[in-house]
């Protein structure tokens, strides 16, 4: 799937994946390749994605919005969490 990950500063993650796992308002979710479409809002938490590759990626995120299309295309539009400065 083509998986977009936005932040209002900066794209976060952007290219193919295997899958991608977060936190919404309805528990975690995982979507996959060829995922129903959805819309969903997110909560903070771990943004956990496997690329292509396989390589695991771990982006922290605030609240946010997940969207799935038909066209097997996934994007995320998340609060950045500033993990440099956080105590």
């Amino acid at each position: 799937m083509k998986l977009s990950i936005y932040s209002l500063k900066q794209v976060l993650f952007e290219g193919e994946a295997e899958s991608v796992n977060c936190a919404t308002e309805g528990g975690e979710i995982t979507v996959l390749d060829n995922h129903e479409p959805l819309i969903a809002t997110l909560t903070p938490g771990t943004i956990t994605v496997k690329d292509a590759a396989g390589k695991e990626h771990f982006i922290p995120a605030g609240a946010g919005f997940l969207e799935v299309t038909a066209e097997n295309a996934t994007k995320i539009l998340a609060d950045e969490v500033d993990t440099e400065n956080r105590k």
